[in-house]
């Protein structure tokens, strides 16, 4: 085995070859005599720097990775933080284009139908005026005179409903059915109110007989008036509870 680069240095001279001390040192003898060998206090000592150097080092590697590790979770909370408070407004969500349809079909459906319900008003005065115009032909009334020219008002007014009804703005919102029945029935109203003119200008010009019922007039007013009965059923059937729903006048058959 040969000596080290260190060893080497020294030269050659007496004493032991890998450094022990003399047995009999002098008392002030710190450094080695000149081409000697490092006596063992010295070697041991110097042998522990870098024992110690290396715990130092280990040390300070560990005190900069606590740091580094300690500080990362600091600047990711800051920079979380930083972002939160800079991220923009979540902006509000549209809504679906699956329940727009919906949404419209119903509100366009609530303005046919509020539409639908003016018509209906002005079709229950004119039911009124024409209970009391027959009543009055079927009683020889004082009215008897102007009977006939409130069956014919009437008549003009089924008809000029029926042109409303047949433009009413968004109709196509409303059930098919519902209209169709209500067509039919001011349609078979409108036709029966024209034979009932024609049945008080019978009783006007023949002289009146108390409740007539043999009048052919008369008599042809009854298959409208029957046809216009259900049309008015059906048509309430379907009307009363869609007029429930968005808060309008519901109506028995025998006021429409």
């Amino acid at each position: 085995m040969t000596d080290g680069p260190s060893e080497r240095s020294f030269g050659g001279g007496s004493g032991p070859q890998w450094g022990w001390p003399d047995p009999s040192p002098a008392p002030d003898e710190v450094m080695p005599r000149h081409g000697g060998t490092m006596p063992r206090q010295g070697r041991r000592h110097r042998s522990l720097w870098p024992l110690v150097a290396g715990a130092v080092a280990l040390l300070a590697a560990g005190a900069a990775i606590a740091a580094v590790f300690i500080g990362q979770p600091l600047h990711n909370s800051h920079a979380a933080a930083g972002t939160s408070r800079t991220a923009a407004p979540v902006a509000e969500q549209p809504v679906s284009a699956s329940a727009t349809p919906t949404l419209s079909s119903q509100s366009a459906q609530q303005r046919a139908a509020e539409s639908l319900a003016g018509l209906l008003a002005q079709s229950v005065t004119d039911r009124s005026s024409i209970a009391n115009a027959a009543s009055s032909v079927s009683q020889c009334g004082p009215a008897l005179s102007q009977d006939p020219q409130v069956f014919e008002s009437a008549a003009a007014a089924r008809q000029h409903l029926l042109s409303q009804l047949a433009s009413l703005p968004g109709r196509s919102a409303l059930s098919g059915q519902m209209l169709q029945a209500l067509t039919g029935a001011w349609r078979a109203s409108a036709t029966a109110d024209r034979n009932l003119a024609r049945w008080a200008r019978d009783e006007l010009s023949q002289g009146c007989t108390h409740n007539d019922q043999a009048d052919p007039n008369l008599q042809a007013a009854a298959g409208p008036d029957g046809r216009a009965t259900t049309g008015k059923k059906a048509f309430v059937n379907l009307w009363n509870p869609m007029a429930a729903q968005y808060g309008l006048p519901t109506y028995r058959w025998n006021q429409l």
